[in-house]
């Protein structure tokens, strides 16, 4: 969903499109390596707005660290999920998220969080 958004930019706001310079997606997961080549070849066609990155290896530990860091959002677009641990450790930890509002994700945030937070 969040790479469609970014397709759409670009194909009908040039000037939006241009916004998206600076910005980087990092990939982060157990193995994203199984999908890195459809996305580099989806992140080729934005021309580097926003960039992107994938970092397969990191341990978990290392990778909240990382969502942690300045201007950070962990983005969750699972289609279908029960209960996903990323969500509470994020939650935990204020690190700020967009989840998508499927299975058990909304009863993990409070009401509140959960209309603010999480897309169809």
């Amino acid at each position: 969903l969040l790479l469609d958004a970014i397709d759409a930019v670009h194909l009908r706001h040039e000037r939006a499109a241009s916004q998206l310079h600076g910005l980087t997606l990092t990939f982060l997961g157990k193995d994203p390596q199984m999908l890195e080549h459809k996305l580099t070849e989806r992140c080729g066609r934005w021309r580097g707005a926003p960039s992107c990155r994938f970092e397969a290896g990191r341990a978990r530990d290392d990778a909240l660290r990382y969502l942690q860091g300045v201007g950070r959002v962990a983005v969750i677009p699972s289609l279908t999920e029960n209960s996903p641990y990323t969500v509470m450790e994020c939650a935990h930890l204020r690190v700020p998220l967009l989840a998508a509002r499927v299975g058990g994700i909304p009863e993990l945030l409070d009401r509140t969080s959960a209309e603010l937070y999480t897309f169809r």
